[in-house]
């Protein structure tokens, strides 16, 4: 049976670990900030931030990240959601340390070299273009956008032009008041005994206190229905939104209930009848997009 520890370090740091008779572990450290807590003209600058901590750091060069990882099969990515950003690395248990040396480094010490600034501004600008031009993802996009208020209702990657116009100066400092121990949570699972866990941690932390509280705007509720033509599109893509329960509401349970036997997998009904019965469309299905301040349901056709 899984062994399940949890700790709260003196730094702040919260360490979860779960041990578990497998040779894999995964290391994900994450900051309790994400697109939630921005503005409508800073929207998008927490995306920015994951990207801009893997292009080097006070030690590291952006080879130097991820090459001792990938080189002991190592897996290395991040993401930013609306209410955390979290970086990760899977990799063979016995290589533990270097994980969290990298991960440690990554998350706490990045320098965000003037140059990689512009440059990455380019690759979320082409990113965000992606995005736009792929129906599904824009649809899920609109559907948000439909249900929210500004800024909420903004894409988490944010706007071209907030993108382009955010320094080296802003991006740096909204790192370092939010990317302190007491605002992250380190998770471990694997093969590893939480000892070991516990020390790598209490090594490679900072000593960093947060600047700034955790600002979060105002999420507004609203209900849209827009429609959008695409001429060099051959398939038509339908969604349909929903205000759903929240994480910490009971009826949060019921509703991850509903949305499996609705739309999740090819027993749902959705599948069963928009597709397999009746032969309308290629991809059908009920998404939960749920967090501690927010929550909708997606259906998606096309």
């Amino acid at each position: 049976m899984p062994e399940f520890n949890r700790k709260k370090l003196e730094n702040g740091l919260t360490v979860l670990h779960e041990k578990r008779d497998v040779p894999v572990t995964t290391v994900m450290l994450a900051a309790k900030q994400g697109a939630i807590n921005e503005s409508e003209k800073e929207k998008g600058i927490s995306h920015f931030i994951e990207h801009l901590c893997f292009k080097g750091t006070e030690k590291r060069t952006i080879k130097e990240i991820s090459f001792p990882l990938e080189k002991v099969g190592g897996i290395l990515n991040a993401f930013t959601s609306e209410e955390i950003t979290a970086y990760h690395v899977k990799l063979p248990s016995r290589h533990l340390e270097i994980a969290m040396d990298i991960i440690f480094d990554v998350f706490f010490n990045p320098t965000f070299p003037e140059e990689e600034v512009a440059k990455e501004a380019n690759v979320i600008c082409e990113e965000l273009r992606m995005r736009h031009d792929d129906p599904r993802g824009h649809s899920i996009n609109e559907i948000k956008r439909c249900l929210y208020g500004e800024p909420f209702g903004l894409d988490i990657g944010g706007t071209e032009e907030n993108v382009r116009s955010m320094s080296q100066k802003q991006l740096l400092e909204r790192h370092r008041s939010v990317y302190c121990p007491e605002n992250a949570v380190l998770c471990v699972v694997g093969n590893n005994e939480f000892s070991d866990v516990l020390g790598f941690a209490e090594k490679f932390a900072v000593e960093r206190e947060m600047k700034n509280g955790q600002a979060m705007p105002e999420i507004k509720f609203r209900n849209l229905a827009e429609s959008e033509t695409r001429k060099e599109l051959q398939q038509a893509v339908v969604a349909i939104g929903f205000h759903f329960p929240k994480m910490a509401e009971k009826e949060r349970y019921a509703a991850e209930i509903f949305s499996a036997i609705l739309g999740e997998g090819m027993s749902s009904k959705l599948f069963t009848e928009v597709r397999e019965k009746r032969g309308l469309v290629y991809r059908v299905r009920s998404e939960l997009d749920t967090g501690k301040n927010y929550s909708y349901m997606i259906i998606f056709a096309g």
